[in-house]
């Protein structure tokens, strides 16, 4: 299962089990330990977070992530935690 690890400020990291295929915002929710969301559904921005390692450990951005945060985002590390899909071991951070 990878290690999913998030880098809140003021907070020790924390490091996660995430489930491969979840999304970062589910695998937060399963282990009780929520980023801030809204929609759930890509069109908001509210779970936005900077991948600071291991951003070839997520699959390819979805549809909703390119409209809601276009190429320069996306180029920058920038994912929805709601859309965006695990498969190995990264970190990230809340964007704010």
């Amino acid at each position: 299962m990878p290690t999913l690890r998030i880098h809140r400020d003021g907070q020790e990291p924390q490091c996660l089990d995430a489930p491969e295929q979840a999304t970062i915002l589910d695998a937060t929710i399963l282990n009780r330990s929520p980023l801030p969301f809204r929609c759930m559904a890509g069109h908001c921005a509210q779970c936005a977070v900077q991948v600071t390692e291991g951003g070839d450990n997520l699959y390819e951005p979805t549809a909703s992530e390119e409209l809601v945060l276009g190429s320069a985002h996306l180029a920058r590390g920038v994912r929805l935690a709601c859309q965006a899909r695990i498969r190995g071991a990264l970190s990230v951070a809340p964007v704010s």
